[in-house]
């Protein structure tokens, strides 16, 4: 019996110098991409001037922001949670999270085929490029994701958690520091990872996964 088939659901292990997709079995959770200058231009015009007060008639905490072209690499940028909130508001698709954490930092990552890394930093890390250490949230454009995470499941001889509402999570059995979930009438897939045994279960089960906003 396996795990979940890398052509529909990431892997956790962490390689340097190799992408992250979603269909080719590349693993998801390795070294994070190089800074794109303008996306993080971008994003830093988005999103500055949130930990200080703004001149009169400049952008407000909590604004919805101009819309961040599709198939932009967005970062890795930190963020504090407004500026999250704002970022999140900007790309225009799903990004889930598991809620504040008290004096982290969410460093976010949007690749340029959409999918979106939110890394939660503990006080005193100011930004990575190792996934690896710390709880990670992925969103992933999916088709269907409940549908084709049941069925690779069941095919993998994986353990099926059903959700409130017809959603489903995944713990993976070969990587079991992750954890997929997706919802029904959604479009998006979401891993959670922690570098820490049980806490990607835990997590992904809890209510406190939910979208940015």
């Amino acid at each position: 019996m396996g795990d979940i088939p890398n052509d529909t659901a990431p892997t956790q292990s962490p390689e340097t110098g190799r992408s992250a997709a979603l269909a080719n079995g590349k693993v998801r959770i390795g070294a994070i991409v190089a800074v794109a200058v303008a996306a993080g231009l971008l994003v830093w015009l988005l999103t500055r001037g949130d930990d200080k007060p703004k001149a009169a008639g400049g952008p407000t905490a909590g604004q919805v922001l101009p819309g961040i072209p599709a198939g932009t690499h967005v970062g890795p940028i930190p963020l504090t949670a407004v500026g999250l909130s704002n970022t999140a508001n900007a790309l225009h698709q799903p990004v889930y999270w598991i809620g504040p954490n008290q004096g982290y930092t969410y460093q976010l990552e949007r690749t340029a085929d959409g999918n979106v890394y939110l890394l939660y930093l503990p006080p005193g890390v100011a930004a990575t490029s190792d996934r690896s250490k710390y709880v990670v949230v992925g969103s992933y454009p999916f088709k269907d994701p409940v549908g084709a995470l049941r069925q690779v499941g069941e095919k993998a001889g994986n353990e099926i958690v059903d959700l409130p509402g017809g959603g489903v999570a995944v713990p993976g059995k070969a990587h079991p520091l992750s954890v997929w979930v997706a919802y029904p009438s959604s479009t998006t897939e979401i891993e959670v990872f922690s570098p820490h045994a049980g806490e990607a279960r835990s997590l992904a089960l809890s209510k406190k996964l939910q979208l940015v906003g």
